[in-house]
């Protein structure tokens, strides 16, 4: 079962569109805008509130106790906070779509839809749920696309090298099972002495070795991980490492040369890098200033070092209160300070206040 859930698909939850007051419950502020608490809650008694759509939560979040571990009237903490990074998200890619003056077409939006319906084993979930939910989630997904679409431009791609040269630091490098740990210092010596690779690759793997290629693999430094990276970094030219423990036993690696890409030579990259949603995702938190309520959990920022992406960290279940909107039968919310059928404001999403300092 597919959520509608932007990292994953898509999932938006529509900004209040009454201004709220400094003493308005926040359930998160991004940039300064407030998105109000109660509709988080709204978005989730709408969500519950689809027998289709609730059975099949329940099933995927088996492993984490249920869409329900605290009773019919909570939703699981993971979950809660999952649709709060998601509105974090949608306020950050409208704000984008806004700074690029991007607009969203019709076709783009019935493509979206399309797609939308395709997901998952019923092609008739999407439809079943909430007519606002569906709408949001249609008009965010589409600024999302033409963002990433937008975003190869030969001066977007020019810039994106001049901010990441780093990113293309070349090291081209050779790798040599060993089978017995106890030749490896010896073929490393002779390795490093200049001695012929395949002769001493076939050597370190046994008599089943594969002949090995003397060619080497290459890789850019955003293509390592942070393990590979650090082994490699403090080699020189023709070092060999000491065995490097791998998947299968150990290897040595010898590095054969380093280079920095040229922009030409880093072009396709750049546009794959420009067009990875995750990516996208990872840059626009970077450099907004959010805010959570601790009711949802904390927000964490990414750690490049460690590769840990931004998330919300849920605390403990989220207790709805009975009186937050329920869905009607139109599939439509109803009361107030939810949003009503008919739609949305250009861009996708409603009027957004300012922080209260």
């Amino acid at each position: 079962m597919k959520r509608y859930l932007i990292t994953a698909t898509l999932a938006v939850l529509a900004l209040a569109s009454s201004a709220c007051t400094p003493t308005t419950p926040y359930a998160a502020t991004v940039n300064g805008h407030v998105i109000e608490s109660r509709v988080i809650e709204d978005e989730l008694h709408a969500i519950t509130s689809n027998p289709r759509y609730a059975q099949a939560l329940d099933a995927e979040l088996a492993n984490l106790g249920g869409l329900r571990p605290g009773g019919p009237n909570s939703v699981n903490s993971q979950y809660a906070a999952s649709l709060v990074y998601e509105q974090v998200l949608a306020v950050l890619i409208h704000d984008e779509l806004v700074a690029r003056n991007l607009t969203v077409t019709p076709d783009a939006k019935a493509a979206v839809i399309t797609s939308l319906r395709q997901q998952g084993n019923d092609p008739t979930l999407f439809d079943s749920l909430a007519a606002d939910y569906r709408d949001h989630v249609v008009t965010v997904q589409t600024e999302l696309q033409a963002i990433l679409d937008s975003r190869s431009t030969p001066a977007d791609l020019r810039k994106y090298y001049d901010e990441h040269a780093s990113e293309f630091n070349q090291t081209c490098f050779r790798q040599v099972p060993i089978v017995d740990p106890a030749t490896a210092e010896d073929i490393r010596t002779r390795l490093q002495a200049g001695g012929d690779f395949v002769a001493l690759a076939k050597e370190a793997g046994g008599p089943d070795a594969q002949p090995a290629s003397p060619e080497p693999s290459c890789a850019t430094d955003n293509q390592l991980n942070e393990t590979a990276r650090k082994i490699l970094a403090d080699l020189k030219i023709n070092d060999v490492t000491e065995p490097v423990r791998a998947q299968s036993g150990f290897i040595l690696v010898q590095v054969v040369s380093r280079k920095q890409l040229g922009f030409e030579e880093s072009e396709a990259a750049i546009k794959e890098q420009l067009a990875d949603r995750q990516a996208f995702f990872a840059e626009i938190l970077g450099k907004a200033k959010i805010k959570v309520n601790p009711r949802y959990g904390d927000f964490v920022p990414a750690d490049p070092a460690s590769g840990r992406a931004a998330a919300i960290t849920p605390h403990e279940a989220v207790v709805l209160p009975d009186d937050a909107a329920p869905v009607n039968d139109s599939g439509t919310f109803s009361g107030d300070g939810a949003p009503q059928s008919g739609a949305p404001q250009s861009g996708g999403t409603q009027s957004q206040t300012q922080t209260p300092e």
